[in-house]
């Protein structure tokens, strides 16, 4: 058995071990941006693990569903494409994702170029972070000419991708004070200018360096994501289009609707898999359920506030288990937070978590069909 096919037994039996790793590989940034939830951890600037360390950590992973690679800046590490090819060779990996800010276009274009000549059933997301027009994204970067270089790496990833049909490039929007009000006009220029294979916006969430960024008009997400669906339906955003079911189509359009559904009710409003399916692991080596879930070591686990009400947090350090993440896994603090989790003691709007909560949900397999046929809007 080969791909995803490989995992459906999970969607009636989710126990086991996660099938999507999020792993910050650093905590170097070329950037400093406003609205970022990992400020803290990017001022501390941690190298992040070893080769070693990483090869013991996909040794000890089993099999992988999804894996993302991302930091801080992922593409600063030199070794980005022997970490991929880490998880390819341990875990049968087929589908990564690197989310950048393309700062540094000759590494990126590089390493981008290297993996998928590796590893030739590996599919590839890259997602760029474009937060605006020119003037409102340096601004939020605090880097002048951090536009124009996204810019520059995002046309060599489109040249890239002549040569490589499993890359697919999408811009990766978050929504702030400072773009909430033009996002409708920057979506129609994402789609005419750009011709991407996908369309990203995610809720800004934490604790970010510019407070200011937290107020935002909800109304505004709202017509963005709407925007995203007509192009959805009108076949312009052809990532989706691979899928002969339509189900990660039906996805998208389901997930937005969901998270509406948590921050109007503040619960899960159905189960979340984070800590079951998907796990994140730290550029420190902490083990986590999901990123809303993340501290700082010197945070108290058990009283951290977030969205969520005295959550659990850290399994613990994976470098004092020698990288092994089975053996991290199954520990008394393992089930604790898992169970914390189970009984709807936190909810966040988290979208990778929430991806696989849905996918790996056969309750959400009517409304996904719903979706597909055209019966729901």
């Amino acid at each position: 058995m080969s791909g995803s096919a490989r995992f459906i037994h999970r969607l009636l039996g989710p126990t086991g071990l996660p099938l999507q790793l999020v792993i910050f590989v650093t905590g170097r940034c070329n950037c400093r941006c406003g609205h970022c939830f990992y400020g803290r951890e990017v001022e501390r600037a941690e190298v992040g693990p070893t080769l070693e360390a990483f090869e013991k950590l996909a040794r000890s992973s089993g099999p992988l569903l999804w894996l993302s690679l991302t930091g801080g800046e992922p593409y600063l590490r030199d070794d980005l494409p022997e970490i991929a090819k880490l998880f390819v060779r341990h875990t049968g990996l087929r589908n990564l994702t690197i989310p950048t800010n393309g700062l540094a276009t000759d590494r990126i274009l590089g390493a981008t170029e290297d993996i998928l000549r590796l590893h030739p059933r590996l599919q590839l997301v890259v997602y760029l972070s474009l937060d605006g027009p020119r003037e409102i994204h340096d601004e939020l970067r605090r880097i002048p000419g951090c536009f124009d270089h996204a810019l520059e790496t995002w046309r060599g990833l489109k040249k890239l991708k002549k040569r490589f049909r499993r890359l697919n490039l999408a811009p990766i929007v978050t929504i702030c004070g400072s773009n909430s009000q033009i996002l409708g006009d920057f979506f129609d220029w994402l789609l005419e200018e750009l011709e991407p294979d996908d369309v990203v916006l995610n809720l800004l969430r934490g604790i970010t360096p510019d407070e200011g960024e937290r107020f935002f008009d909800l109304n505004d997400y709202i017509a963005f994501q709407r925007k995203k669906d007509r192009a959805l339906s009108e076949g312009k955003l052809p990532h989706f289009s691979l899928n002969r079911l339509g189900v990660l189509s039906a996805k998208e359009r389901y997930q937005w609707r969901l998270i509406l559904s948590i921050l109007e009710e503040r619960r899960q409003v159905i189960p979340c898999l984070g800590g079951i399916l998907s796990a994140v692991v730290s550029e420190t080596g902490y083990l986590y359920p999901c990123e809303t879930l993340m501290g700082a070591p010197g945070d108290d686990p058990m009283q951290r506030r977030h969205f969520c009400r005295g959550s659990a947090v850290s399994y613990g350090n994976l470098a004092e288990m020698d990288w092994n993440l089975k053996k991290l896994w199954w520990t008394k603090r393992g089930e604790e937070i898992r169970r914390h989790i189970a009984q709807g003691h936190c909810w966040c709007t988290y979208e990778c978590a929430w991806t696989t909560s849905i996918l790996f949900n056969p309750r959400c397999y009517p409304d996904l069909l719903r979706i597909t046929r055209g019966k729901a809007t």
